[in-house]
């Protein structure tokens, strides 16, 4: 079973997000948290349990409070506790310097624009199997 957690402040991308995982993959758990300190909160908690399920994490990086960058700062002691995670940024950010913040976190699977197709989701589900 794969577990998908939306993590954006952004109730329409959301939306339309969810939708298009669950048109691919109807029996995916998809959890919707809207500020980056849930978020975290979350992963937090996820990492606590003995888990083996893959999980696919998108995070939006502006947010307020606590924007993308610093929710992954702050989750990097506690990475080493999944064993089948997928985190990807998502944003609608042009500028490659974001590109490049994402993913100079060793643990980033990769950097999305939003909104995420079916394409998107499908290379994600196919990237590990």
């Amino acid at each position: 079973m794969t577990k998908f957690i939306l993590i954006d402040d952004d109730e329409m991308i959301n939306f339309i997000h969810r939708q298009v995982i669950l048109s691919i993959y109807p029996s995916a758990e998809v959890i919707v948290i809207l500020s980056a300190q849930e978020g975290l909160e979350k992963m937090n908690e996820l990492g606590a349990k003995e888990n083996h399920e893959r999980l696919i994490v998108f995070v939006d990086i502006n947010m307020p409070e606590i924007n993308g960058f610093e929710l992954l700062r702050l989750l990097t002691p506690a990475i080493s506790n999944f064993r089948n995670l997928d985190l990807y940024m998502v944003s609608s950010s042009l500028f490659e310097s974001d590109r490049e913040k994402a993913t100079a976190f060793s643990f980033v699977k990769g950097y999305r624009e939003k909104p995420l197709g079916k394409a998107d989701i499908k290379n994600i589900l196919e990237s590990r199997q």
